[in-house]
């Protein structure tokens, strides 16, 4: 993970978001929700990662990528 790159808010203690306020849940583990945040980690084209926000999922499987829709700003 780059140094300030999103994937550092979930894997770097300095920077993880506090606990009191937020909730981590690996991915698969709990059905996301319209609005959640998510932290992609990096890929070898990209070692910042990125984050966006779900707008809908087409599907009640959590670990269902291609249902996933997102609402981004700079991500194709």
């Amino acid at each position: 993970c780059a140094y300030l790159g999103a994937c550092m808010y979930w894997v770097s203690d300095a920077a993880r978001p506090d606990p009191a306020t937020w909730e981590r849940h690996d991915w698969g583990s709990t059905m996301p929700q319209t609005y959640d945040l998510v932290i992609y980690p990096p890929t070898s084209g990209n070692a910042y990662g990125h984050v966006a926000s779900i707008d809908h999922l087409e599907s009640s499987d959590p670990a269902a990528y291609g249902a996933l829709w997102m609402m981004d700003s700079n991500f194709n």
